[in-house]
């Protein structure tokens, strides 16, 4: 059995012992917890350290009951208040967006040096679904990605938060963000953003043509109705 954990339950005065107990007693395994860059840190080398004391102190509680912890984060540092868009896709050399990729594997990086007990990081959210990817116009001019750039970006940032996540912690799994198993259109299901990030892999256009260096396990969202 696996649980996901929403930040707001640490930060709303629940006993957090009394929750992790009763999740034990369920016969709980796995725990998903949000553990967002945004809620824990002010930049990309900056923690809160309150927060982060109190994160640090539930996941070494959740561990102690024999739950282990996956660790998702699906926030970032985009230079505007909008925490899961990016600058539009440029490789070239001084760009926005390298930057933005450079500042987000920082961000990688720092998170799971804070968190050396987490060996299973779950990298992003539904990658193929436009709310949890987006353009810095998205919520002013309401652009969106077409699928093509979105795997693109999608396997950017998997590849530098790959990278910072093993540079913090050699030992750890990355895995590619659920993915939403719904009919959506232009966006693809699951299975077909999948198979879109093995092509542009093999494509040899990125940094590698090894999957493992973007992700080394899959999350999947089967939502009820959904069309695979």
């Amino acid at each position: 059995m696996c649980f996901e954990l929403y930040p707001s339950w640490l930060t709303s005065g629940y006993d957090y012992k009394l929750v992790v107990d009763a999740m034990a007693d369920m016969g709980v395994k796995n725990l998903r917890l949000w553990l967002h860059a945004d809620y824990l840190m002010k930049d990309p080398v900056t923690f809160d350290e309150e927060k982060l004391e109190k994160y640090q102190e539930y996941v070494a509680y959740v561990l102690s009951k024999g739950i282990s912890v996956i660790g998702m984060n699906h926030h970032w540092f985009s230079g505007t208040s909008d925490n899961m868009a990016t600058p539009m896709r440029d490789m070239s050399e001084g760009s926005a967006y390298r930057h933005f990729l450079l500042a987000y594997e920082t961000t990688w990086y720092n998170l799971v040096s804070a968190f050396p007990e987490i060996t299973l990081w779950e990298i992003g959210n539904e990658w193929n679904n436009d709310v949890f990817l987006r353009p810095l116009e998205y919520k002013t001019q309401g652009l969106t990605y077409t699928v093509t750039e979105k795997a693109r970006i999608t396997l950017d940032m998997l590849y530098y938060a790959s990278r910072g996540i093993h540079r913090a912690n050699p030992n750890a799994i990355t895995m590619l963000g659920g993915l939403a198993d719904i009919d959506c259109g232009r966006l693809f299901n699951a299975k077909g953003f999948l198979n879109k990030l093995y092509e542009e892999i093999e494509t040899g256009e990125y940094p590698s043509t090894n999957p493992d260096h973007y992700f080394q396990t899959v999350a999947w969202h089967p939502y009820w109705g959904a069309e695979g």
